[in-house]
């Protein structure tokens, strides 16, 4: 079921003391047909509704700084990733700081607010929920094997990168 129109596939590492800087441009455009996923990109207009999701399956390693999981933010109907961060495995959840940051990178990338955001029930996300609440972001709780039809193009291309790209 192959549905990635475009993919820009820049990945920057940047590895400095105790912060790890990671920049990923993703243009995936999903078109799922037929499908029955959970959620349906097809229902929504663009910039209706954002998710947010874990890009990778296994930590991102690094010998200085540990482990990193990628939180990344994407448009349901169009597929794009807006925004990005790197959490560390050991920091429980989605900081305040990193949720303010994803949030208001993805804003300036799309241009403007979703609705609404769906977050992954599993996720420890009570700061990113309070901030998009605050920015009158509607937040959907959903299980995240409801998500993995979605952002299953982006998880595999993120981990193709990740594998091929040493950090130190």
């Amino acid at each position: 079921m192959p549905y990635n129109k475009g993919f820009d596939n820049r990945l920057h590492f940047a590895v400095k003391r105790t912060t790890v800087k990671l920049r990923l441009s993703f243009k995936i455009q999903v078109n799922i047909q037929g499908s029955t996923l959970p959620i349906e990109p097809s229902d929504f207009a663009h910039n209706e509704a954002w998710l947010l999701f874990q890009l990778n399956e296994a930590p991102v390693m690094t010998e200085a700084d540990g482990d990193f999981n990628a939180m990344a933010i994407m448009e349901v109907a169009t597929g794009m990733i807006f925004g990005m961060v790197l959490v560390q495995v050991r920091v429980p959840g989605l900081p305040e700081f990193l949720s303010r940051k994803l949030l208001a990178d993805a804003e300036a990338q799309s241009g403007s607010r979703p609705q609404k955001l769906f977050v992954a029930s599993e996720y420890e996300t009570d700061d990113l929920v309070r901030v998009a609440k605050v920015m009158g972001v509607e937040v959907e709780r959903v299980p995240a094997k409801d998500l993995s039809g979605i952002t299953q193009e982006a998880r595999e291309g993120f981990a193709a990168h990740v594998s091929r790209v040493r950090v130190q």
